[in-house]
Order: C-alpha cells, then sequence, then structure tokens
C-alpha cells in the first residue's frame, strides 16, 4: 500500500510545484524529473522480482583447468619436437614418452641404445 501512496503524492506534488515555479524552462526540467521519478517507481516492484531470479545461480559451476590442460599440451608438444628432433638425427622412428616434469621416461626405436647413450639416460 506505500508504494501506491509514495506514487500518488509524487503526481499531487507535480502540480503544486508547477504553481509555484513562475519560469517556464525551469518547469519543463521539472515535469521530467517528475515523471522519470514517477516511472522509475512504477518499474522498481517489477524489477525487484525479474532482477531476482537472474541473479540467482548455483554454485555448481565448474571453470576449466587451464594450467592443467596448458600442461598437457606442453608435454604433448615437446613429446613431438623431440621425436622429431631424434628422428631426423638418427635417421630412425623415435616414439618417446616424458613425466609431467618433461623427463624421459621412454624411448622406442631401433636405434633406442644410440639414442639413450646420445641423452645420457
Amino acid at each position: 500500500m506505500g508504494f501506491i501512496k509514495t506514487v500518488i503524492v509524487i503526481i499531487l506534488i507535480k502540480p503544486l510545484i508547477n504553481i509555484i515555479l513562475p519560469d517556464e524552462n525551469i518547469k519543463k526540467y521539472i515535469n521530467f524529473v517528475v515523471g522519470l521519478m514517477v516511472i522509475i517507481l512504477l518499474i522498481t516492484p517489477v524489477s525487484k522480482i525479474e532482477f531476482k531470479n537472474i541473479f540467482e545461480f548455483e554454485n555448481n559451476i565448474t571453470v576449466p583447468d587451464y594450467k592443467a590442460i596448458s600442461d598437457k599440451n606442453i608435454k604433448k608438444i615437446y613429446e613431438q619436437e623431440l621425436e622429431k628432433e631424434l628422428s631426423g638425427k638418427f635417421n630412425s622412428k623415435v616414439e618417446v614418452e616424458v613425466d609431467d616434469n618433461l623427463k624421459i621416461t621412454n624411448i622406442q626405436s631401433e636405434k633406442q641404445q644410440e639414442i639413450e647413450e646420445y641423452l645420457g639416460l
């Protein structure tokens, strides 16, 4: 009920202000401000209902672990580049596996022993 009273009071104050103010230029601004206040008052109850539901969301949002994804991609690229470099150097197909710290854990190649000696493994 207080909402309706507020709107009515503002609408009733508008003509009183117009009577008190003699200058027509100021009346334009007063009419604009009072009209804006009425619009805001009319929108406020609706906006509380609508925006309340918009801003309520579940906290179950999962964010990708970009560091893990990046580490995985770095590991894959390192393995590929190492395989390419060793394959070119030893003229043989080389498959390399590295751990999470980028240390070589396994080498598969026809020239495995030569490659391990070259790398100091």
